[in-house]
């Protein structure tokens, strides 16, 4: 099967802003008719946070839909995580999405670029790495509205495993000084020369 462009991956400790990033990116894009970068739309089985819209920051499903998509072999990377609570929340990306999107960026971590790579071949998912200092990621934990402060907290001391091997699948480093201005116009730039390098006459991106 040949993929016809590649996928990006935006990937990021929790509150590194990623996904502020991505939707300035988005806009940015938007208003200066740029190509159109697309954020993929994941699914998850955990509960929508203040402010979320279903089918367009996640796809909200229960886990008996999540279980039956594994089954059938219909999803990327699926992840589940023990939350704070007890509960079990499901992460994954539905199979065909590259289809879907004209650009498209997922938000993932380490695992999630691991699987995408497996999928689509390692040199087609190109990934971008958001950094935040721990300090930082706490002062923004402190003041993020959300019910439950101790699943916060597991977050921020899960990533620090998760992460630890960021460097090893990282294309390209974000600074965490550097401004969402900076950071979408250097996406910009490089999502360029990517398409560019993959368009080449001279690679063959077969999977």
């Amino acid at each position: 099967m040949k993929l016809t462009k590649p996928i990006f991956v935006l990937a990021g400790k929790t509150l590194s802003g990623k996904t502020t990033l991505l939707n300035y990116l988005i806009d940015e894009c938007h208003m200066t008719n740029h190509k159109k970068v697309e954020k993929v739309v994941t699914i998850t089985t955990r509960p929508k946070r203040p402010g979320e819209t279903d089918g367009q920051d996640y796809y909200f499903i229960t886990n008996e839909q999540f279980d039956k998509m594994v089954k059938e072999n219909k999803i990327i990377a699926p992840r589940e995580y023990h939350v704070a609570t007890g509960e079990v929340w499901k992460y994954g990306i539905e199979k065909g999405f590259e289809n879907e999107y004209e650009i498209p960026v997922v938000v993932t971590d380490v695992q999630g670029i691991k699987d995408l790579k497996k999928e689509f071949g390692a040199h087609n998912v190109i990934v971008f790495y958001k950094e935040i200092p721990p300090i930082l990621q706490l002062s923004r934990m402190m003041r993020r509205e959300e019910n439950d402060f101790r699943e916060q907290v597991r977050r921020v001391i899960a990533d620090e495993k998760d992460f630890e091997t960021i460097w090893d699948w990282a294309d390209y480093i974000l600074d965490d000084n550097d401004s969402l201005q900076n950071d979408a116009e250097f996406m910009i730039g490089q999502i360029d020369y990517e398409i560019d390098q993959f368009n080449s006459p001279y690679r063959g991106y077969y999977i």
